[in-house]
């Protein structure tokens, strides 16, 4: 099997879109996955004509002593 490929915003776009109508809040800690979050939902506010100001949670699980 080979490697998956990346997902685009137009392809998680849609399921941004469901957050239009309502306040957005983005939970993120800093990892790779945070990061790609955080990418998204700047491309997907760049998409839109006007796009709610999300808010950012920043969230330290201890996992690493360096976080």
């Amino acid at each position: 099997m080979g490697r998956p490929s990346p997902i685009t915003v137009n392809e998680i776009g849609p399921g941004f879109d469901a957050l239009l109508n309502g306040p957005v809040a983005l939970a993120v800690s800093g990892g790779a996955d945070s990061m790609a979050l955080m990418l998204f939902a700047q491309e997907w506010r760049a998409r839109i004509a006007s796009p709610p100001l999300p808010t950012i949670l920043t969230v330290d699980h201890g996992l690493r002593p360096e976080s």
